[in-house]
């Protein structure tokens, strides 16, 4: 006899009017289903072991600031690789998390590192490389010029751009910041990692007619959008050159 249980799926309710529905299609097919609520206990959630998991949405906009969201670990169970969320409120290079760290390494035979920010979690890299890290990577985003400035700072970033393999940065504008803050050993390091767009998405024509219009602004008009405050690291300076070319 099937085992209704071996293939289950939870849906987790946000108030829509068809939930039940839902459910109802879903054990026509002789599949077990359940129904929690939107916020249940991630634990609980985690020991069910659903094959599935479909969010039941309600009324409220999903960018809508403080709307309701399903418990992260859920959108992380669909991804093909287990990831690891730290339980600690503020992320910091502490030996706590250093041990947090290092054990998910050796669980898994982790031989490379990425810190997707130098600073501050950067400090960790001489312990994870005594964890078995061979390659060690920060990257840098431009708030590090601001480290490099301040004595205090500029000593913590120029000791994890020594203990890191690769520092990148993503301008040359920030890079001449940075780099008076390392060692010539370190400067030799640095590798330019700039922002990359997707042209299969992104591309002149591929839409914003209606904006146009409501702006006034004529169809072969040349028009770039850029999400960043007007500041010479940010590089719109780059971008105006570049249209003028």
């Amino acid at each position: 006899m099937t085992d209704i249980h071996s293939d289950k799926i939870l849906i987790l309710d946000f108030g829509a009017q068809y939930t039940q529905l839902i459910a109802r299609r879903i054990r026509e097919f002789g599949v077990y289903c359940e129904i929690w609520a939107w916020d249940h206990d991630p634990a609980e959630i985690a020991a069910f072991a659903p094959k599935g998991i479909i969010l039941s949405g309600g009324p409220e906009s999903t960018i809508e600031p403080g709307s309701p969201r399903a418990p992260q670990q859920v959108y992380d169970a669909g991804l093909p690789f287990p990831v690891y969320r730290d339980p600690s409120r503020i992320l910091l290079p502490t030996p706590a998390v250093a041990r947090r760290v290092t054990e998910v390494m050796r669980r898994h035979g982790c031989d490379r590192v990425v810190f997707g920010a130098s600073l501050p979690l950067g400090v960790l890299a001489p312990a994870l490389r005594r964890a078995g890290a061979r390659r060690i990577v920060a990257l840098t985003h431009g708030h590090e010029i601001w480290w490099a400035r301040l004595p205090g700072t500029r000593q913590v970033l120029r000791r994890v751009a020594e203990s890191v393999d690769v520092m990148t940065y993503v301008s040359e504008w920030c890079r001449r910041r940075i780099a008076p803050a390392l060692s010539p050993a370190a400067q030799a390091r640095l590798v330019r990692l700039s922002p990359g767009v997707d042209p299969a998405r992104f591309f002149p024509g591929c839409g914003g007619r209606e904006t146009r219009r409501a702006l006034g602004i004529g169809p072969d008009t040349p028009v770039v959008v850029c999400l960043g405050r007007l500041v010479r690291r940010k590089g719109q300076d780059t971008l105006v050159e570049a249209l003028r070319a």
